[in-house]
């Protein structure tokens, strides 16, 4: 079989974060995430800049620089339950709709198993552990940990009877820290919210983030895909 590898690497960092805000009920907090995914030769492929205020169990999310993402500038995530539940605004439309990510991924998957013998999709031998962890040193002034961890999967992908087979490999650093308490924190890469229906594919998704005590302030993901 040919082999290619395709590196990409994904970066997470807050610019601008844990602003005090001030509030009716009290004290909240404000921060800027940009989310950068490129390729090994640094060419960028998607860009998300978000802006976040959080206070306790509320937050507010919003997008604003965008390239190649689904969101639309200006549209926002609302939440006042730790994103339990969670509301996506579009002010330009003068609309908005629930948020759910097992139910969109529910969605695609029933789409998916729609199409018959015309598209096919399937996970396998997922794979995820902890490499390591150690003093991450301050980060824009709170102290963090950080946490190393490795993942695999196997994706299966037949289109009109023409078969491709992919593994995937991931490194990933996490820089978290565990003085951001407030439950609006897990608004944003939230993974218990990234269900696909697929076992093995979302205790991968969820084990990473689930098993870290904190709030990342920054993670680097490094992907090898092996055609």
């Amino acid at each position: 079989m040919a082999r290619s590898n395709l590196r990409r690497a994904l970066s997470l960092a807050i610019l601008i974060v844990l602003a005090p805000l001030a509030t009716a009920a009290g004290e909240g907090f404000y921060y800027e995430a940009t989310t950068i995914d490129q390729s090994e030769k640094g060419k960028e492929r998607s860009r998300m800049l978000v802006r976040g205020w959080v206070d306790g169990g509320g937050a507010k999310i919003e997008f604003v620089d965008q390239k190649g993402t689904m969101f639309g500038e200006g549209t926002y995530l609302l939440t006042e339950n730790g994103g339990e539940t969670l509301y996506l605004v579009n002010p330009k439309e003068k609309a908005y709709s629930k948020w759910d990510m097992e139910e969109m991924f529910a969605t695609m998957g029933a789409l998916l198993e729609s199409t018959g013998p015309l598209l096919d999709l399937e996970f396998s031998n997922a794979s995820s552990q902890k490499l390591g962890e150690e003093d991450g040193g301050g980060l824009l002034g709170y102290p963090t940990r950080r946490y190393k961890w490795q993942s695999a999967y196997d994706m299966r992908m037949s289109i009109m009877g023409m078969k491709r087979q992919y593994h995937i490999d991931m490194l990933q650093d996490f820089w978290v820290t565990d003085r951001l308490n407030d439950e609006g924190f897990k608004v944003w890469l939230r993974p218990d919210r990234m269900k696909t229906g697929s076992k093995q594919f979302d205790e991968l998704l969820t084990s990473d983030l689930g098993r870290i005590n904190g709030f990342p302030l920054k993670s680097v993901t490094h992907t090898t895909m092996t055609t």
